[in-house]
């Protein structure tokens, strides 16, 4: 199954990483590999993260993410914040831990890369539909 161009981004997440949030509240992040690999590190583990993984994380943190030298990705970020962020993140990281496995057609992926491409069409969706 193919997959939406990331050649923009939704409000707030932008390709340089960068993330538009209130910097005085702790941020939830999904990031969802595409194509291409890296790695995501959560205290002393690391994870290889490849198509149809993602990982969730608060920051900031220690947590982090790369590219092996010469290597390439192709993922989505969701960013949150707020109380209600906090909580569910906690009960989906003990219950789950931080790294998902999901396929492209998976319900939760696919509801997320339908806000990816709403959010990024020159047509704004209705509120009211």
């Amino acid at each position: 199954m193919g997959h939406p161009s990331v050649e923009k981004s939704p409000r707030g997440v932008h390709r340089d990483n960068s993330i538009t949030a209130d910097p005085r509240e702790p941020t939830i992040s999904f990031l969802y590999c595409l194509s291409g690999s890296g790695n995501f590190r959560e205290r002393r583990n690391e994870f290889r993260i490849g198509p149809g993984r993602g990982f969730l994380f608060r920051w900031p943190s220690d947590s982090g993410y790369s590219l092996e030298p010469g290597g390439s990705w192709e993922r989505i970020c969701f960013s949150f914040q707020g109380e209600t962020a906090l909580v569910v993140t906690k009960q989906l990281l003990e219950r789950h831990g931080p790294v998902f496995d999901l396929p492209f057609d998976s319900e939760p992926i696919r509801l997320l890369l339908q806000v990816f491409e709403e959010t990024n069409s020159e047509e704004k969706p209705s509120p009211f539909r």
